[in-house]
């Protein structure tokens, strides 16, 4: 490659005669598999559930001891 090509290249950018980062060569496959991320986003999804069961337990409870109280 030239520094003349280098300095095309960056005029062009500068204009904004170029539209995004340049295609990549190889498998595509990879880049546009979502399902590491939506398994992230799930487990982090089943965290906050499993949290907030575990905070409702007391009030869940509570009346059942009440009621065990109460006869």
């Amino acid at each position: 490659m030239y520094q003349s090509h280098s300095a095309v290249r960056r005029g062009a950018r500068r204009r904004g005669e170029l539209q995004g980062p340049l295609k990549r060569r190889g498998s595509l496959a990879a880049a546009l598999d979502p399902a590491p991320h939506e398994i992230a986003t799930l487990e982090g999804a089943i965290a906050n559930a499993r949290a907030g069961a575990e905070g409702a337990e007391p009030l869940i409870e509570a009346p059942k001891k009440f009621s065990q109280l109460a006869g």
